[in-house]
């Protein structure tokens, strides 16, 4: 997971690290196999303590050439910070955790406009070590508690098309394709399209919210 774009100032937000608010997980290919016996992770918000290896974690990641990030581009003073000001209503950050070593991140942040703010932008971030046990799904799921808690509606996500195990994870989570950006990311000298996706989430928000496309009545809330 990795920026090229300016930072959300809003609250301290740390909003997705890549492209277009675009997704960062990368998962083993092929059949997933069973988790060995003691893989227990945990999964807990992420902290200011967290930023080392988190930052860690992002760079490993990023090195792997399919984000189109500079590995060098994190600092753990800016995470710490970033992690310090998360505002839980505007953006939630996960970790997964196991044998007291953090092998996962995530992040959700929601959009910073009116007319946006029913969404949230996801990313995931798992240890190559730790892929193919379910951890993408664990944090896929965090974020999901923590959206439909905040009375969001969406949750989106962008996918380097040659990503196929993302693709699978995301299609297995309920996202669907809305969309391609042709040539939107830069890896490895290859300028590669982004899969955007998306997941409606399930009725029952905050209160006061609307299915949209609904008509509001007059005078008052919507029934």
């Amino acid at each position: 997971m990795g920026a090229e774009g300016p930072r959300d100032a809003h609250a301290g937000a740390l909003p997705p690290r890549t492209a277009g608010a675009a997704v960062a997980f990368v998962a083993a290919p092929g059949p997933r196999p069973a988790a060995p016996l003691g893989f227990l992770p945990l999964l807990r918000a992420a902290t200011p303590d967290d930023a080392r290896p988190i930052v860690a974690l992002l760079a490993a990641v990023a090195s792997e050439h399919t984000l189109g990030v500079d590995p060098a581009g994190f600092r753990e003073e800016e995470e710490a910070a970033r992690l310090a000001q998360l505002d839980l209503a505007r953006a939630c950050a996960l970790v997964a955790e196991r044998g007291g070593a953090v092998t996962g991140f995530a992040l959700a942040v929601r959009g910073a406009e009116p007319a946006t703010a029913h969404t949230a932008a996801v990313s995931v971030a798992v240890a190559r070590e730790d892929r193919g046990h379910g951890l993408g799904r664990l944090l896929l799921g965090g974020l999901e508690s923590w959206a439909r808690a905040a009375g969001l509606r969406k949750l989106c996500a962008g996918v380097v098309a040659g990503n196929h195990a993302a693709l699978r994870l995301f299609h297995a989570r309920g996202y669907a394709p809305e969309g391609l950006r042709r040539q939107q990311v830069a890896i490895a000298g290859r300028l590669c399209d982004e899969v955007l996706l998306g997941r409606l989430l399930e009725e029952g928000g905050a209160a006061g919210t609307a299915p949209l496309g609904a008509r509001r009545p007059r005078g008052g809330a919507p029934r």
